[in-house]
């Protein structure tokens, strides 16, 4: 099986380029991938683990609750925007 994006290119074994691109530090992605792959962590290292966050997803869910207020604002009157 082949990926493709909604508009058909193949994206299989390329991926796709963000359009939002968020940076993140040595340190960030080492808690990340420790965060993924909890099911091998020590007991000692489990309050790093909670404490990491994942700044790609944070910033995703930020550009689409822009979007959401943005179409609330901007949607004819007495047209509700779906959820």
């Amino acid at each position: 099986a082949k990926y493709y994006t909604p508009s058909k290119q193949v994206i299989q074994g390329n991926g796709v380029t963000p359009n939002i691109r968020v940076p993140m530090t040595a340190e960030q992605e080492r808690a990340l991938f420790t965060f993924r792959n909890a099911d091998n962590v020590k007991p000692d290292e489990e309050k790093n683990i909670i404490k990491a966050k994942d700044p790609q997803t944070l910033r995703a869910i930020d550009a689409l609750k822009g979007v959401m207020i943005y179409a609330q604002q901007n949607a004819p009157r007495g047209e509700a925007v779906k959820k």
